[in-house]
């Protein structure tokens, strides 16, 4: 009895340890509930003028996208963080610069959990709740307002203003268009008119004459047409007018047919406008009369390959909210401003206040941030943003050759593009592929060296040739054509093998830093061709998706130029020409997978046999054995070598394992048992589990693994 009860009490014993463990075990692998903290995006989803009564009006799409790009980056950052987690609050400001106020007086400012704002109304929404956003001390940063020189507080970022405009077309016209007199036509009534009178005087800038205008939702044709005949006028009055540059500041409304009107009645004119003054359909159609038309645009330039892929996604999950061509350009704006906050020192360390994000958001004034993706400068309270002037001309356009860094000294442009005639020979055992394509160039040819620092990154010269095709000079540009045929290095992922995608890639690489050559591509090299899958001669492959990206590469010097100022981060530039394709499935099925399959299912049927005697099996399970054998040499030829497993792999090791089971159990029960015992054995255990267990372990290799 006493025995009986120290075995019971044993056996608590070990069973409360084993208890203890398993707690012990789960507490330390569970991970602690992580802190919540707010980030408020305030927008403009609804419009209190409109006619349709609040509640029935659908949110604004702009916004929505908005809303859900910082949703997924906000999660991706979250991912990644072990102490918070970011959440968004939507609000909507209807557009009504009093609801602006009172959002963030009354709704944000009481709110401790929201620890920051991201604002993507307009300046005249904005800055009427300056006061209160400086006196709550309320982290801000503004993704698409202008006015940012109203105070705000210290905590206040703008990464989407425009209030430098006037100052990079005063610049332009000094330095890269060295003009001294302008004809200037201005809505005296947008706030960037007084900001453009202060900076031409500054800057020495005489105007020939001023065009004032009002800025209206619909602009009658009397106020038109009393514009066009004093600008006719003018130029009847003082030819030299028309010869001047004419700068445009205005918005579509009055732009586009200003700007139809010049072109119209002018010859050899240079027009200068910001983006937001016309459509791109009118700007496209500019240049009949040699005229050009330099427009301060955003980048035009292929996005990074997170971004294209991002969007892929995005226009899947939701078509109608990314369809437009200006969506690449706001998905780059959202992950700006959460890769800003995921720059804050100690944010996985402890869950952030409003009061750190301020002092943090603070100290980015007159400062530079180095992101995951990219390289902040900050001037003042403002995201110093790269300067792009596009030239109209000829019903063409393509970027300027001289450009503005962000210093806004005059630098060259490099503007180039590739047209891919053909990639073939996709050899993943010697790490290669091969490719067929022509490149141009084109430069001012006061800048013809600026050539030298575009290179082919993945290009193995002692396999490669290089033509130059033809060159010519027209007027200040020069322009260079070349073909080459060359052997690509590309390294290939492999684990998924045989049902693996490849992402095959030309890179170009820059190696003068970006403050010191602009890049440019042709628009040609962007446009999708929809017969362009017809050159590529990739046999055993399909080809799903051609594009073409650029990534930042963040450094103090590339290739260790000593040009380069030590110590300083900045960005280079990395071009690539990406083919994304797909193993044919069938080749490597018949080769590789039904033939395992199949000697698996032998292995396995053998089993089923009644007689299991080694008289009987023998010979065929020594035969399955040798057999399996066998197709690992030849898989080692026909498979491409890897420094780990891939799916052909591990599929032959499940393979063999089934097979070498069933070889030992042969074995074994003959070894065992006498010939009469045999009748007997029974072995249906070993061949039900295996019949089970081996299908669900192929299906894992192909389908999970």
């Amino acid at each position: 009895m006493k025995s009986g009860s120290r075995y019971v009490v044993t056996l608590l014993g070990v069973a409360m340890l084993v208890v203890a463990a398993v707690v012990l075990l789960l507490r330390h692998s569970v991970p602690p509930p992580k802190a919540e903290r707010v980030i408020a995006y305030v927008g403009r989803f609804s419009n209190f003028r409109d006619t349709v009564p609040l509640s029935r009006q659908k949110p604004n799409p702009f916004d929505k996208m908005h809303e859900a790009v910082l949703r997924q980056y906000l999660n991706e950052l979250n991912a990644r963080l072990t102490t918070t987690t970011f959440t968004l609050k939507t609000f909507d400001n209807r557009r009504d610069p009093r609801v602006s106020d009172s959002l963030y007086r009354y709704a944000i400012a009481p709110d401790t959990t929201i620890v920051m704002v991201l604002d993507n109304t307009w300046g005249e929404h904005l800055q009427p709740a300056a006061a209160s956003i400086r006196q709550q001390r309320i982290p801000i940063i503004s993704m698409n307002a202008d006015r940012g020189n109203a105070d705000y507080g210290d905590a206040a970022l703008f990464i989407g203003s425009d209030d430098d405009t006037p100052q990079d077309v005063a610049t332009f016209l000094r330095r890269a268009l060295r003009c001294q007199q302008i004809v200037f036509i201005t809505e005296v009534d947008y706030p960037l008119h007084e900001a453009y009178q202060q900076i031409f005087a500054h800057d020495s800038v005489g105007i020939i004459q001023q065009f004032d205008i009002v800025g209206k939702k619909s602009v009658e044709d009397q106020e038109m047409n009393l514009l066009f005949r004093r600008l006719r006028e003018l130029f009847a009055r003082s030819p030299e007018a028309a010869t001047a540059p004419i700068v445009i500041n205005a918005h579509q409304k009055w732009g586009n047919k200003i700007i139809e009107f010049l072109d119209k009645n002018l010859n050899d004119a240079t027009i200068v406008a910001p983006i937001m003054a016309l459509d791109v359909a009118v700007a496209s159609k500019i240049g009949g009369n040699n005229n050009q038309l330099l427009v301060v645009s955003r980048p035009n330039d292929a996005v990074s390959r997170k971004l294209s892929n991002d969007l892929d996604e995005l226009r899947i999950a939701a078509p109608e909210l990314f369809a437009s061509s200006s969506a690449p350009f706001f998905l780059k704006r959202c992950q700006d401003a959460v890769s800003i906050l995921a720059g804050m020192p100690g944010v996985d360390s402890v869950p952030p206040s409003r009061a750190a994000v301020g002092r943090y958001l603070a100290s980015l004034r007159d400062s530079l941030l180095v992101g995951e993706h990219d390289l902040y400068e900050f001037n003042g309270n403002r995201l110093v943003k790269d300067i792009y002037f596009t030239r109209y001309r000829g019903r063409q356009y393509y970027s300027y050759p001289i450009q503005l860094n962000a210093d806004r000294s005059v630098i060259p442009n490099l503007f180039f593009g590739v047209d891919v005639l053909d990639i073939y020979d996709i050899d993943a055992n010697s790490n290669t592929f091969k490719s067929d394509f022509f490149y141009w160039v084109k430069v001012d040819t006061g800048h013809r060296d600026a050539e030298r620092n575009l290179i082919f990154q993945n290009l193995l010269q002692n396999e490669s040739s290089k033509e130059l095709v033809m060159q010519k000079i027209e007027e200040d540009i020069e322009y260079k054509l070349y073909k080459v045929s060359g052997t690509f290095h590309h390294d290939f992922a492999l684990a998924n093998y045989p049902l693996d995608q490849q992402e095959l890639a030309i890179k170009v690489e820059i190696l003068a830093p970006s403050n010191e050559l602009k890049i440019s591509f042709d628009q040609s090299s962007l446009d999708e061709d929809a017969k362009i899958f017809e050159r590529f001669k990739v046999q055993a492959w399909n080809k799903l998706k051609y594009y073409v990206t650029v990534d930042n590469r963040i450094a103090t010097t590339m290739r260790g130029d000593p040009d380069n100022q030590e110590g300083k981060p900045t960005v280079f530039k990395n071009f690539s020409f990406r083919l994304l394709v797909e193993r044919k499935l069938l080749g490597p099925f018949l080769q590789i997978v039904l033939p395992l399959i199949l000697i698996g299912f032998v292995a396995i049927a053998l089993l089923y046999v009644t007689d299991i005697s080694f008289e009987n099996l023998g010979e065929v399970s020594v035969g399955t054995f040798l057999g399996i054998i066998t197709f690992s040499i030849a898989l080692s030829n026909i498979t491409p070598s890897s420094d780990y497993l891939t799916k052909a792999d591990l599929l032959f090791w499940v393979t063999f394992m089934v097979v070498l089971v069933s070889f030992i159990t042969v074995i074994v029960v003959n070894s065992r048992f006498r010939l009469e015992q045999l009748q007997g054995v029974s072995i249906r255990p070993i061949s039900y589990a295996l019949t089970v267990v081996y299908p669900l372990c192929v299906l894992w290799v192909l389908l999970w693994y």
